[in-house]
């Protein structure tokens, strides 16, 4: 059928798809008492046990096995030794690989939903007596903010408003390549989605910046990486005495913290009385100025670096896999016709929208979706007290055979409607959440998917992508390519 397998598939990592059977399997013993049977490791259900019955990995496991760029393994092994809930001794995490736990987490219905925030960025807007946004805030305070963005991010007709800007964008895009480039690099995609990040966010005002669209795109890949790169170091030690003895590592971040945060929020400031999208939309709805700098520069970074991430793993997927590439190229003909693709024709396109959401499910922006428990919380025969640190293991859960047959497979028909019975497609979304879940889901969820929607039907329309590169997924706070792969494309009316 398929023939793509990632790097990273579960032969490939000598894990057995048996030892990461999930959902939970149950038999009844002689004993009378439920067995759970997952990843090798019996759990046993019964009376109420605290959070130290819960299997934990030896002390300096996560120095000696984990570090910087193979967190995700690191969380492999260890689900395939201790099961589908284990504690890191080094972290004091709680990691979970098994959709029905991630349901009793996840889907309470829970109103303040708290997450996982570096110490490192913590620290720094201490230090720096700075206020971000809406990733920092907490309870009422996070949800009064987040009610007044919502509207203009995931209401349709916000969206709507933004196909003409998403639309002219893309075509600016491609004719980059119509110009004669011949390969697609990583910092095309930053160019094009800075474009559309400022217009979307602030309007057409940027004509008073000092930088140029090509000059902030280069910034924001340099600064990003760089903070990434110094928080997934600085996660190995004590933070406070890094910041106190001004460690590499530590100087580094604050360096490309203050630089990228800097730079956005005099964007917004440029735009003076003339500020416009959704900065100007909040502007009109009574937020403070002060509070919509922090927010949008806040969502400009995370929309831009998450999707530029996706977007290239993306086309590394179309490029080393011809018969994805045909078979979504066939359906956007099909949908499109001699006409180019367009937001409003995004709608129907099932099969590109299944390629989105497996490449996301085998290389995943963020490998984990942390929660910090709001209240108690009892998994199986567990139970978690409030402030609890929780770790739902994404990449483990990708790769997870009995959840999605050939997990190592690109297969984007396994997410249609009638692939699968509701139960299956509900273990299949609870195993794979690229945008997190509930009220605290990604805001920018709805616009993310409908650019890279875009950007993927209108590549397939007029070129051919391919690479003879192999990329290896690594992390660095997010999952990138250890090397990005090169990407030749061509005109598909080219002999």
């Amino acid at each position: 059928m398929l023939t793509h397998t990632t790097p990273v598939a579960c032969t490939m990592l000598g894990v057995r798809a048996s030892s990461l059977r999930q959902p939970l399997q149950t038999h009844r013993q002689k004993t009378g008492l439920n067995v759970i049977v997952d990843c090798g490791a019996p759990v046993w259900r019964s009376a109420r046990r605290p959070v130290s019955s819960i299997p934990v990995t030896s002390p300096g496991a996560y120095a000696r096995d984990g570090g910087v760029e193979s967190i995700h393994m690191y969380s492999v092994k260890w689900h395939k030794e201790l099961g589908p809930i284990y504690r890191d001794h080094d972290m004091k995490a709680i990691f979970l690989s098994d959709p029905v736990m991630v349901d009793q987490v996840v889907g309470r219905g829970e109103r303040y939903p708290k997450l996982f925030v570096p110490a490192a960025w913590t620290l720094h807007a201490r230090i720096y007596g700075e206020q971000r946004g809406l990733l920092f805030k907490e309870g009422e305070e996070w949800w009064q903010a987040r009610r007044m963005v919502n509207p203009f991010l995931l209401k349709n007709s916000a969206l709507a408003s933004m196909h003409t800007v998403l639309n002219e964008d893309i075509e600016h895009f491609m004719q980059v390549f119509s110009r004669g480039k011949t390969s697609l690099e990583e910092i095309d995609l930053y160019r094009w989605l800075v474009q559309s990040m400022i217009r979307i966010f602030i309007g057409d005002n940027l004509k008073s910046s000092e930088k140029s669209i090509p000059e902030i795109a280069e910034q924001v890949v340099f600064d990003v990486r760089g903070i990434f790169d110094s928080t997934a170091a600085l996660m190995l030690v004590n933070v406070e005495e890094a910041a106190k003895s001004e460690s590499a590592d530590w100087v580094k971040f604050c360096k490309h913290t203050n630089s990228i945060f800097s730079m956005l929020r005099n964007l917004i400031k440029d735009a003076g009385d003339n500020l416009g999208g959704v900065a100007g939309s909040l502007l009109k709805g009574g937020m403070d100025r002060d509070e919509i700098e922090k927010i949008v520069a806040d969502l400009m970074l995370g929309g831009m670096d998450t999707t530029a991430i996706t977007s290239n793993w993306i086309i590394y997927t179309l490029a080393s896999n011809q018969t994805v590439q045909d078979q979504v190229r066939a359906e956007v003909q099909r949908v499109c016709g001699d006409r180019r693709s367009s937001c409003e024709l995004t709608a129907d396109i099932p099969i590109t929208r299944g390629l989105l959401k497996e490449v996301m499910r085998l290389y995943p922006v963020a490998p984990f979706l942390t929660r910090i428990l709001s209240e108690p919380v009892d998994l199986e025969n567990h139970h978690l007290p409030a402030g609890s640190f929780v770790a739902i293991s994404l990449f483990v859960m990708g790769q997870n055979s009995d959840i999605f047959p050939d997990p190592g497979q690109i297969i984007p028909d396994r997410w249609m409607r009638n692939s699968n019975d509701a139960r299956t497609r509900q273990t299949m979304a609870l195993s794979a959440l690229p945008f997190g879940h509930g009220v605290r889901m990604c805001i920018g969820r709805r616009l993310a998917e409908l650019q890279m929607l875009l950007l993927v039907s209108r590549l397939v329309q007029d070129y051919k992508l391919d690479t003879v590169d192999t990329a290896e997924y690594i992390t660095r706070m997010v999952g990138i390519p250890r090397v990005n792969p090169r990407i030749m494309i061509r005109p598909r009316n080219s002999n």
